[in-house]
């Protein structure tokens, strides 16, 4: 069966702070990137809709297609780490 959830959110590329509060403990507690424009935005309505509706998924096996947009994450750099404990994560500087 397949079922689609709507996540659009604010609007293409537009993070609201939970979105990006979600984007960044995700990272914290499994290492998984996600950017606040694809597979960050998917995953976090998907957990909203879990979590609203626990029956439909429990017992159930859950596919989800991480696409990457680690990029995008480029963007919103300064308010991602705003999320992530001090000195836990720093910048890498090229020269």
């Amino acid at each position: 069966m397949l079922a689609i959830y709507p996540g659009a959110g604010a609007g293409y590329g537009v993070a609201t702070p939970e979105l990006m509060a979600f984007c960044a403990e995700t990272a914290r507690q499994s290492g998984v990137l996600l950017d606040h424009t694809y597979s960050g935005k998917a995953l976090y309505y998907f957990a909203q809709a879990a979590r609203a509706q626990p029956e439909r998924f429990r017992g159930k096996h859950i596919l989800f297609w991480h696409t990457g947009g680690a990029l995008a994450l480029f963007a919103k750099t300064d308010e991602l780490l705003s999320h992530l404990p001090p000195g836990q994560v720093r910048r890498l500087k090229l020269p």
